[in-house]
């Protein structure tokens, strides 16, 4: 039946299982749920030792953390608490829940987390073929990253944004988020913004480096550093 388990790193929930009580070692079968600070992990099966806080996960894999705002899916999974490590692969897809703003999904073939001491997340790494869209922002790349420290998103490999009527490229682009809404975007070498009129032409504006404000989740000035050239 239901049973409860609780140590000094985890508590965990299962129906089906073994837990070795000498070497805090578990392997748990029909959903279990091991829960920890900031952090709630859910699979079909889950391999755990709890003095190595090393950890295997199998087949619909879910993964709330709360000190990032974000829902972590995928079919396969691995974890090095000690190390601040963890990834899921396989049909991975991040969502982030902030509940100022429509849900930002993101898929791609792997994510990393890496966190501190106190499970607080502090980086998180997608790759490859990395898609993310929302209701006002869609976007496009082979890796990026989001450091909860400066709260910046980084796109590297070909680069694609989708925001309105635009679409914005570069080698890299690095979009600053607070308070959930996004803040500036930063596009570096090689920017170019194309945009189709009411009239049905195109108007473009290019330049060697690109910084672009935010309002409400809406571009308000772009200012173009560099060969700057513009076509309308």
């Amino acid at each position: 039946g239901p049973t409860t388990i609780k140590s000094k790193e985890s508590t965990i929930h299962c129906t089906d299982g073994w837990f070795d009580t000498k070497n805090h070692d578990s392997k748990l079968f029909q959903r279990p749920v091991i829960q920890q600070k900031n952090q709630t992990l859910t699979a079909d099966s889950i391999i755990y030792s709890d003095s190595s806080t090393h950890g295997r996960a199998y087949g619909n894999i879910k993964i709330v953390n709360t000190s990032l705002q974000i829902v972590i899916k995928g079919k396969i999974g691995e974890t090095w608490d000690k190390k601040g490590v963890s990834y899921i692969t396989d049909s991975a897809l991040a969502i982030s829940y902030n509940p100022q703003n429509d849900s930002l999904f993101m898929h791609a073939d792997t994510l990393w987390l890496f966190f501190d001491k106190h499970k607080k997340t502090k980086k998180m790494l997608a790759y490859h073929q990395v898609k993310f869209f929302r209701k006002d922002l869609q976007g496009a790349c082979d890796s990026l990253t989001y450091t909860t420290k400066d709260s910046t998103m980084r796109m590297f490999t070909k680069p694609v944004i989708w925001k309105g009527d635009n679409q914005l490229t570069s080698d890299t682009i690095s979009l600053v988020i607070k308070n959930g809404q996004m803040d500036t975007m930063t596009m570096r070498d090689n920017g170019f913004i194309i945009s189709k009129d009411s009239t049905g032409m195109f108007n473009q504006i290019k330049g060697r480096t690109m910084i672009g404000y935010f309002r409400r989740n809406k571009i308000y000035q772009m200012k173009v550093d560099g060969n700057a050239q513009s076509l309308y």
